[in-house]
């Protein structure tokens, strides 16, 4: 058990219901450190192309030895050697002469003469007339052999070439898959009352249908039903209240706990508390509580788009902290991405700065404005540059959008900010 607590292997749950650990992998590694093993090497996979292989060359092996890179060091008639072997067949000698040329050769200081006299004088290659072949008791052993070393090298990289843009590919349709994925989650935010872990009533709001239901009483046992049928559970302290309902945890995608499980957080030497109401006022601008489920929703599409709250901790208003929220599901784009897309692409967009009244009660600080327009320029510590609908040039800092639609459009009410648009 020390073994296993020292490796934080992961468990699994087996078909009986029994923990299992998790031996694949990390988890395997991780085992395998802790109780100061030592397994086999691991196996290195056989290169694709071995040197020392007989039997005649391939047009690819001559391509990757010799295309633009005969030096002064390569004989000419090593070179017309590999290539009459390449090609199985007797060629012309201005075919093959103009062959090596192609290849980087330079023929300035010979003429057709010349090279017949240098080659008929060779044992391996056979010059009548006007065509050259190799002869049929030619030893091209030596020739094939360093012909593919010079290779290699050059086949290796096309090769890993080829597989790192099949594996580009590959991890394209994979975020494809896994964004498609994101977006056909259903999502549910639930704010319990008198305390998560004593659950009298339960407010929620179904994303999907965009309405928002009350459970009390006897319908809290058709909460606990109905509840299974989404895929990402968010709230403060979700677990406590899906654990007094006797809800199973592992059928949820994802369960966002909007409150930190730490209490203090430290600035410039000091701590300072992490409380509600210091995150509602930090990330909302709230100068008193809203409705419950209101700022439960508002907080969550906050942490979609930045993977954060914020939290307020002195009087001035730039008195913030951020405190890390793990929202998103798996590839899914949060707003930083989302808008250095837009500005690779040139996309028109539309950002909302502020937070909304139609969400939010009138303590809350009102929606300043809906930007539409293209991004210029993402500068570092947060600032982003749009060029508005008019021309005119804006900077917006990115702690202040609220809502992002990447169609360009201003529909925001109710809507997650990137995931479910289009």
């Amino acid at each position: 058990k020390k073994s296993l607590a020292a490796s934080q292997a992961p468990l699994l749950r087996d078909h009986a219901g029994r923990l299992t650990v998790d031996l694949n992998g990390r988890g395997l590694n991780s085992l395998v450190r802790s109780l100061g093993l030592r397994g086999p090497p691991p196996e290195r996979p056989a290169p694709k192309t071995v040197a020392t292989v007989d039997g005649p060359l391939t047009r690819d092996e001559v391509d990757a030895a010799y295309d633009k890179r005969i030096s002064w060091g390569d004989t000419m008639a090593r070179f017309l050697s590999a290539v009459l072997d390449a090609e199985r067949v007797p060629m012309k000698l201005d075919d093959a002469m103009a062959r090596y040329v192609s290849y980087g050769g330079s023929a300035s200081r010979f003429d057709i003469k010349g090279v017949w006299h240098l080659l008929s004088k060779r044992g391996d290659m056979i010059v009548d007339g006007e065509v050259i072949r190799l002869a049929d008791d030619a030893d091209l052993r030596a020739m094939r052999l360093a012909t593919r070393k010079r290779a290699k090298r050059v086949l290796e990289a096309r090769e890993h070439a080829a597989d790192r843009a099949a594996a580009a590919v590959t991890h394209k349709e994979w975020q494809r898959e896994q964004r498609q994925s994101a977006a056909r989650a259903r999502r549910v935010i639930i704010a319990s009352m008198p305390s998560q872990s004593a659950p009298q009533r339960i407010e929620a709001f179904d994303f999907a249908a965009r309405e928002a239901l009350v459970f009390e009483g006897d319908g809290l046992h058709t909460f606990a039903t109905w509840i299974t049928t989404f895929d990402v559970v968010a709230g403060v302290r979700p677990h406590q209240t899906l654990s007094a309902l006797g809800v199973d945890f592992n059928r949820f995608t994802k369960i966002v706990d909007l409150l930190p499980a730490k209490k203090t957080s430290a600035v410039e030497g000091r701590q300072f508390p992490i409380t509600w109401n210091a995150i509602v006022e930090g990330t909302l601008g709230a100068s008193a509580l809203p409705s419950s489920l209101a700022t439960l929703v508002s907080l969550y599409r906050y942490a979609l788009l930045h993977d954060l709250l914020l939290m307020r901790y002195g009087p001035v208003r730039s008195d913030l902290l951020a405190v890390d929220v793990d929202a998103a599901l798996r590839g899914e784009q949060d707003a930083y991405y989302a808008l250095k897309e837009a500005m690779e692409t040139g996309a028109a967009i539309a950002l909302w700065i502020g937070v909304p009244q139609e969400v939010l009660s009138a303590k809350v600080v009102p929606l300043k404005a809906i930007v539409r327009g293209q991004v210029v320029d993402m500068r570092r510590g947060g600032e982003i540059v749009m060029r508005d609908e008019r021309g005119r040039t804006r900077t917006i800092h990115r702690a202040e959008i609220h809502g992002v639609d990447v169609t360009g459009g201003t529909n925001f009410a109710w809507r997650l900010p990137v995931t479910s648009l289009p």
